[in-house]
């Protein structure tokens, strides 16, 4: 008899630990109101994180200097940005456990669209030879600058920040791989796009598309995404469920 008891017991431990290590799917992300929400949540801000054309500033960097006919080196030019990326980046750490994601995002959303469409203007009055941009040739290093400051301070981190913390265990996995692929598809169009779409229609077109896209994101964030500093786990869910 206590033979037999010991058994069933180390049996259904068994069953209890292989429940609690079993991985979630697809269908378990759509199955919780709340998990849709997150995941909806996750692909529409890495998904709009790269319409707002990082990847394609960062690799077409050389002859976007080289179109501003500014004067300003492409070597200089590429080092003052690096530069202010890394910069960037170490304060963001420091800053947002301070002011919170959904502020840190809106911010650096806002920040990166006003400079991105600021950086079209240029162009625009350059092409079109309304206005000499001869005394203006510092505008489009201060753009980038501050597009790439903005972006690495909030739209560039925190979407996978706040994916980390508004899944659960089970299915975070799956969760991560889904959004790292619609990161990397929407990237690669973006990146593969971006000479097709200047060619076409121009420079300052493409860097206004890219603006209207952070337009988007700024609606996105304030509308749908929660703010998750210092909440739980259950805390999120339960917004996310109600909403």
């Amino acid at each position: 008899m206590h033979s037999s008891t010991k058994g069933t017991f180390k049996h259904r431990r068994g069953i209890g630990k292989k429940n609690s290590t079993k991985k979630g799917g697809i269908g378990d992300l759509l199955k919780s109101p709340g998990l849709r929400k997150g995941l909806t949540i996750s692909l529409g801000l890495v998904i709009l994180q790269q319409f707002s054309g990082i990847n394609a500033v960062l690799a077409f960097m050389g002859p976007i200097f080289e179109a501003t006919g500014s004067g300003i080196s492409t070597y200089v030019s590429t080092i003052i940005i690096g530069t202010i990326q890394v910069f960037s980046t170490v304060l963001t750490s420091a800053i947002v456990e301070k002011l919170g994601r959904k502020f840190l995002l809106l911010g650096s959303t806002i920040g990166s669209c006003g400079s991105i469409l600021l950086l079209g203007l240029y162009f625009y009055l350059k092409n079109s030879k309304i206005y000499n941009v001869d005394s203006i040739f510092w505008l489009p290093v201060v753009c980038l600058m501050v597009y790439i400051v903005s972006f690495n301070m909030g739209l560039g981190p925190l979407p996978w920040a706040i994916m980390g913390e508004i899944f659960p265990a089970h299915v975070k996995s799956v969760a991560a791989a889904l959004t790292s692929f619609s990161c990397f598809l929407a990237g690669f169009g973006v990146t593969m796009g971006f000479p097709i779409i200047v060619e076409s229609l121009g420079m300052a077109q493409c860097f206004w598309i890219f603006g209207s896209c952070c337009i988007l994101s700024i609606s996105f964030i304030y509308t749908v995404v929660p703010e998750t500093k210092g909440k739980t786990l259950a805390e999120i869910q339960k917004i996310l469920s109600k909403n």
